[in-house]
């Protein structure tokens, strides 16, 4: 039931943001052929999405205690059809609530030697004492199945709550943006149409956007002079020269200009590049990996992620799979790291198998400033290997669906040309951590003779001592080399 519920709020989620989304692009669409967009609207929707998160944030649910939660569950279950009714509550109803809400609290807090002297008395005061203790031994069991699947709602709604505040955030951003469009100057606008013109393209509208770290974004409308097409590197070599930076076109457009107008966007290009290679081998008897990695590129940075499933095989396979997935579906629609974690774990709470779970290891490296941010819900350490030294990142948390409160660190680290990232599983590191050898681990990052990512990742595999004949667990080794493309 809870899923089907979880499965509504993200369809509505999905279907309102996707109207949002349409709003957006319409606007946008009608202001590069003319004016800019008006805000207006996004505001007023991210208004209506915030105070709704923060409704659903208010609600407090008001429960009675333990005790007389079960104690009303017991009468209900034991008394109201008992045929000593009438006489109990004649000679004992009051000693009879006391003792019974005595043995509610024990069992409680777990003082089973305590409830053992309790029930004495319950018998002495209920003509059915042994019968209906153990009807509030099952009233307790229903209780705790009842404040589980009440805390599964409220972290439902919670999550609920978090999604519309994150959509709240994210029409917020696109109004700060698109009030941060500025049609290019007169000067720059002239040049860009004679420049244009003598490589047979006719330019329409220009504007510019100043974004993060003063990186610079372009939008331009274009149509050839003549009949056919020409390369987009035409126009992208005359905005480089006019800007004095180095752009490239954005992937999801054509690479071409035809004979009629159309939008084209140019971003200023990263500074940094990252090369990666992974390793991977199997537990013994396995046919398949229980961990699975994932390497995706966003605006300007690379997502390297890691996700090792709960044992090992088809069922371990599937698990990490679908951590992963989620996780990209999720950043690809603008969420933040931050929320794609929470509803990540939110979705593993709500399911039925509760012994099914996945560590998440991810490290976004920003291609602009070279700063990379290490998040971890259970995964174990990372590396970032130096020119004379190995520093490690360990941040130990529970893995999703695990528990109700688990939750994720992060922490920030400046790259530096030459630096190498380190991801491994726990398969990796227990061969070596097991046996007390921290140091040798270490050791055997500093020794490595590959260079090239990938092969690097072999080596570290092929290092490992071993112990068994075959692997005893799953081990996934992620190496990114990251270096200046201006050196």
């Amino acid at each position: 039931m809870q899923q089907i519920i979880f499965a509504m709020f993200a369809a509505g989620l999905f279907l309102a943001a996707q109207n949002m989304a349409k709003i957006f692009f319409h606007d946008k669409e009608t202001s590069f052929s003319g004016l800019m967009p008006q805000d207006r609207l996004l505001w007023m929707k991210a208004e209506a999405f915030q105070t709704l998160s923060e409704e659903l944030y208010a609600q407090e649910e008001a429960s009675a205690s333990v005790t007389e939660s079960v104690w009303t569950l017991f009468q209900r279950r034991a008394c109201e059809n008992c045929h000593y009714r009438v006489h109990c509550e004649k000679v004992g109803r009051i000693g009879r609530k006391k003792y019974a809400t005595e043995l509610i609290r024990l069992m409680d807090e777990n003082k089973w030697e305590q409830y053992e002297k309790g029930l004495g008395e319950w018998l002495s005061w209920c003509s059915r004492g042994r019968e209906t203790a153990q009807i509030m031994a099952y009233c307790m069991q229903e209780y705790y199945a009842e404040q589980f699947h009440r805390k599964q709602l409220r972290d439902l709604q919670e999550a609920t709550a978090l999604q519309l505040g994150e959509i709240s955030h994210m029409l917020r951003q696109s109004a700060r943006e698109a009030k941060k469009y500025q049609p290019l100057g007169e000067g720059m606008q002239k040049k860009l149409k004679n420049a244009a013109y003598r490589r047979g393209l006719i330019v329409g509208e220009a504007w510019s956007l100043e974004m993060d770290n003063r990186r610079l974004k372009l939008f331009v409308t274009l149509r050839t002079r003549e009949h056919g097409t020409k390369p987009l590197q035409e126009v992208q070599e005359v905005l480089e020269n006019l800007t004095g930076r180095h752009l490239m076109a954005d992937k999801n457009q054509k690479m071409y200009i035809s004979e009629e107008y159309a939008l084209y966007c140019f971003t200023e290009a990263v500074r940094y590049e990252l090369l990666c290679g992974v390793s991977r081998t199997f537990r013994a008897s396995e046919k398949v990996c229980g961990d699975n990695y994932s390497i995706f590129a966003g605006d300007g940075s690379v997502q390297l992620c890691l996700s090792d499933g709960m044992g090992s095989g088809a069922r371990a396979e599937q698990t990490s799979e679908r951590v992963l997935n989620l996780l990209e579906e999720f950043m690809a629609c603008g969420f933040s790291k931050e929320t794609a974690f929470q509803m990540i774990h939110t979705s593993f709470l709500l399911q039925e198998d509760r012994e099914t779970y996945a560590t998440l290891d991810v490290c976004q490296v920003n291609l602009y400033t070279g700063v990379c941010e290490f998040m971890k819900a259970g995964a174990c350490a990372s590396y970032i290997l130096r020119r004379s030294r190995v520093e490690c990142i360990a941040l130990p948390t529970m893995a999703p669906g695990l528990k109700i409160e688990s939750g994720y660190e992060k922490v920030r680290v400046r790259l530096q040309p030459g630096d190498y990232i380190i991801m491994v599983t726990d398969g990796v590191l227990d061969a070596f951590l097991c046996d007390g050898q921290e140091d040798a681990w270490q050791e055997l990052l500093l020794h490595l003779t590959q260079k090239a990512p990938k092969k690097m990742s072999e080596e570290i595999l092929s290092l490992i001592p071993q112990t068994e004949k075959q692997p005893a667990d799953d081990r996934t080794v992620l190496v990114a080399g990251f270096w200046d493309k201006q050196e």
